[in-house]
């Protein structure tokens, strides 16, 4: 057994605290956190660690578990060396993360999320099967046997449906071949099982049709899909992936409060300032329509100085959301309660505040 000591370092302004280990070996050994480790920031800490190499076992990953404000990661370190009589190398399976906390979740609805599976050995593995230790978790990836070449990796899809409230957790073993040395990578999932809560959230997969809109004006028929439900996009998470008819991808996302955010797509506002002459790119951003908390909003989404023919030109766009009220909508022969709210995009270019070069005002209105 060889022995070493490595200095681990953090770097960023908030203390990290690490919470446990997980080797992709047995031929490495690591004792320094059966309990918890914290170390402030721009602080080091150093730790021992042992690795025994074999004529089959060159290497081994330690995947190090750590929290920053509330918030979970993994750090990757690998032992390698030449043991003794080795030649040929074998296959190491690490799952990064090999840890997945779901988070609050509504009993009885599956949620995905997405892993990858690493060879951080020297040799091919193939993954022969997997086993569940809970009917609460869900893994349909190794119906068939799946090679990954060293130093490679896959992705696999995993899902998590809590079966009570309070915190849930299951865990997955892939097992593994590689040089005829057989070894198993462990991933747990947990998740707090929320009772009584509803989701109206359509699952992935879900389709609508419509062929006119909430006017009854006729549309053409137009096929929607939802692409995920549990999405993390633009520093949300949870959030709703809609596919249009054309492939076009639309992203909602509600908040805590019942209200309903919007990802909007302002492109179509910069090509309109370029058509009138004026330079410049609007980034995209979430705009809220307070159908929960039924307060009014407004906000500046943009506020910019560009340019036309060398002069400065002043570009404000503001959003303001309210919310209507309730209502009957008919769709498909049948009459569904909503809850109405509008947005409102409003687009303003002038020259030293006084001469407007492009000027425009949209309102959208919004049923859920």
């Amino acid at each position: 057994m060889l022995d070493t000591t490595i200095n681990i370092s953090n770097g960023g302004s908030d203390s990290v605290t690490i919470t446990g280990d997980g080797l992709s070996s047995t031929a490495g050994r690591d004792t320094n956190f059966l309990h918890p480790v914290s170390i402030a920031p721009l602080q080091n800490k150093s730790f021992h660690f042992q690795f025994t190499p074999s004529a089959s076992v060159s290497s081994a990953t330690d995947s190090i578990h750590y929290q920053v404000s509330g918030k979970n990661y993994t750090a990757l370190m690998t032992f390698t060396a030449n043991g003794s009589g080795g030649t040929t190398g074998t296959g190491s399976l690490v799952a990064v993360p090999p840890n997945i906390n779901f988070g609050s979740l509504t009993i009885g609805q599956w949620h995905d999320t997405t892993i990858l599976l690493f060879n951080n050995g020297s040799a091919p593995l193939t993954i022969t099967s997997d086993g569940l230790s809970s009917t609460e978790a869900r893994d349909t990836n190794f119906s068939s046997p799946a090679q990954i070449a060293p130093q490679s990796d896959i992705s696999i899809h995993l899902q998590f449906n809590p079966s009570a409230a309070g915190v849930q957790t299951a865990t997955d073993l892939i097992h593994y071949t590689s040089g005829g040395v057989t070894g198993v990578a462990t991933i747990t999932l947990s998740a707090t099982g929320a009772a009584g809560v509803t989701s109206t959230s359509p699952k992935a997969g879900s389709t609508f049709t419509y062929a006119v809109d909430t006017n009854g004006v006729a549309q053409g028929d137009s096929t929607y899909t939802v692409v995920s439900n549990s999405l993390s996009f633009q520093g949300k998470t949870n959030v709703l992936e809609v596919s249009g008819p054309t492939g076009d991808l639309n992203y909602y996302h509600i908040e805590s409060n019942g209200d309903v955010s919007v990802y909007l797509d302002l492109s179509a506002y910069s090509a309109e300032l370029i058509s009138a002459g004026i330079v410049g790119n609007i980034p995209s951003t979430w705009v809220t329509i307070p159908l929960g908390s039924k307060q009014a909003n407004q906000s500046v989404l943009f506020d910019s100085t560009l340019s036309l023919d060398g002069f400065p030109v002043s570009v404000i766009i503001t959003d303001s959301g309210r919310f209507i009220g309730s209502s009957s909508i008919t769709a498909a022969g049948k009459a569904f309660q909503a809850t109405e709210g509008s947005m409102s995009l409003a687009i303003n270019a002038t020259v030293e505040g006084l001469i407007t070069v492009f000027s425009a005002d949209n309102q959208t209105e919004i049923w859920y």
